[in-house]
């Protein structure tokens, strides 16, 4: 993948403060991702918002969530077992809240779909709105799944429809303009709707502890929220936060994730010989193959009724494990309320 060089800087003036200060963090090198240049970690000194500056042109964004996006490219398998806990930490803890006629939901940036079609196996109502034409053609025609192919602000705009519920996982860590974000999900719900919120946590431990190998720096990565940043973010836009966890709270060594992040010795023979993109490429064909409309379908069925006999996430061991307490996990949810 071929990239501009040119980039532009983030975040002056803060999306969240309106302050025009912030402190040098962390430097970070993406030539593995095919990203040019050094890219510069800052916090602002106001309120603690990290983000990543400079960032490539808007354009360029969507040249990253192709068909060979790391999320993407995992088996139906490895996708379930994800939606599976995702579920036990969103929806199940607010699903009584709703009664079977008050269940639809919108997810930004649903990806493949497997998330709503698990929601639809358990009885919701379910619409998409997602960047990558490829995720969304796959969640339409694996799932029957109606998905709007674009950014919510461009949905909000166009949408008549208001929802009870609107998801976003790992999505606005990626967004140019968190405030514009924000805004139209608002306008998508009802008042008194519930809006989940699940991102990389911007006051994890192992950002002091593993700097530049903690696991949420990517290149996709612009923004990184704390629990007090995001709540005053959402407050602007009408927004009550009722609930914030972190989840991921197990800690790690710095020895133990550098073992963790170094390449094996057959990545760096492909690396060397420039064929990781083509294998990854194949990889996904070769994927596909298996992956039948209705074979998946069974393998959700059997995923809806796996998750209401399985604790949810507040009653597991990871929720009690001291970085819990501090929300110093690897990554916050929040739930809120729209008044």
């Amino acid at each position: 993948m071929k990239l501009n060089p040119n980039k532009i800087p983030v975040n002056q003036p803060c999306v969240i403060c309106n302050g025009h200060e912030s402190r040098a963090l962390i430097d970070l090198d993406f030539e593995q991702f095919g990203y040019p240049g050094k890219f510069h970690l800052r916090q602002c000194v106001s309120c603690n918002l990290i983000f990543n500056s400079p960032r490539l042109l808007d354009q360029e964004f969507p040249k990253l969530y192709d068909a060979n996006y790391y999320f993407f490219s995992q088996t139906a398998q490895q996708a379930i077992a994800h939606v599976k806990s995702q579920y036990l930490r969103s929806i199940a803890l607010i699903e009584h809240e709703h009664a079977p006629t008050s269940r639809r939901i919108v997810e930004i940036g649903s990806a493949k779909g497997y998330y709503l079609a698990l929601l639809k196996a358990l009885g919701w109502t379910v619409q998409g709105v997602e960047l990558s034409a490829f995720a969304a053609s796959f969640a339409e025609r694996m799932f029957d799944i109606p998905v709007f192919n674009g950014t919510v602000e461009t949905y909000s705009d166009q949408c008549k429809e208001r929802f009870d519920v609107v998801a976003a996982f790992d999505v606005i860590e990626h967004v140019l303009a968190p405030d514009k974000f924000v805004r139209a999900i608002s306008q998508l719900l009802k008042t008194g709707g519930t809006l989940i919120l699940d991102t990389p946590n911007g006051n994890a431990k192992h950002i002091q502890t593993h700097r530049e190998l903690w696991s949420g720096f990517i290149p996709f990565h612009i923004y990184f929220f704390n629990q007090q940043n995001l709540q005053r973010l959402l407050e602007k836009y009408g927004f009550s936060v009722s609930t914030a966890f972190s989840y991921n709270n197990a800690f790690q060594s710095y020895q133990e994730r550098k073992k963790m992040v170094e390449p094996s010795l057959k990545e760096k023979i492909y690396e060397t010989l420039g064929i990781r993109g083509a294998l990854s490429v194949l990889k996904n064909r070769v994927m596909l193959i298996g992956e039948t409309k209705s074979r998946l379908n069974k393998l959700i069925a059997q995923a809806a009724a796996d998750v209401q006999k399985m604790p949810k996430y507040m009653d597991t061991p990871d929720a009690s494990l001291p970085l819990a307490a501090t929300l110093e996990g690897e990554n916050l949810v929040i739930i809120a309320r729209k008044l």
